[in-house]
């Protein structure tokens, strides 16, 4: 496990994560956190397929990784401030949806979000990115959510899969 984690260290992704010099996240003081992360690469759906997964080049198992470590600092950033509304807005957000542990903290973040003052924003063009439909977490997930506008979305399939919740308002 050293050798591995200090193989980690040596590339430049690892810098992230090792590198001290680095600052750190400071929430407390900011009004909103942005997260950059235009070059980071994720796996596609199919790598995520049975075994293919443990055969994710390096980058693509960091990307997810990365990712889901981004979404917890999110979940934690949006929980700790219950006397101020806070909004985690994640965008094409198939990457968080494509795990079942991505799908748990989206879960955790609509159940709990009220309770914090807080709420998930999640976009993605098809509603079975958010929850996807194949699983029984995705099907609560989407029902959770009261309200998932479309706009410019085709084949005209993909808003009607929303139901009346996917028709503009």
């Amino acid at each position: 496990m050293a050798r591995r984690l200090g193989a980690v260290a040596r590339k430049d992704l690892g810098r992230a994560l090792f590198d001290e010099t680095l600052p750190v996240v400071r929430t407390s003081e900011a009004d909103s956190v942005v997260f950059s992360v235009a070059s980071l690469a994720l796996p596609k759906k199919r790598e995520l397929e049975g075994s293919r997964v443990d055969r994710l080049e390096f980058e693509k198992t960091f990307g997810r990784a990365a990712m889901y470590l981004i979404a917890a600092l999110c979940r934690k950033i949006g929980f700790q401030r219950d006397e101020e509304f806070t909004a985690a807005v994640w965008d094409e957000c198939w990457w968080l949806t494509s795990s079942p542990e991505g799908c748990e903290l989206l879960l955790e973040v609509v159940r709990d979000g009220r309770k914090h003052n807080s709420a998930a924003l999640v976009g993605s063009h098809d509603p079975n990115d958010i929850g996807p439909a194949d699983s029984e977490i995705g099907q609560v997930i989407l029902g959770l959510i009261p309200a998932t506008p479309t706009s410019r979305s085709t084949p005209r399939t993909r808003p009607s899969r929303g139901g009346a919740r996917g028709r503009p308002r």
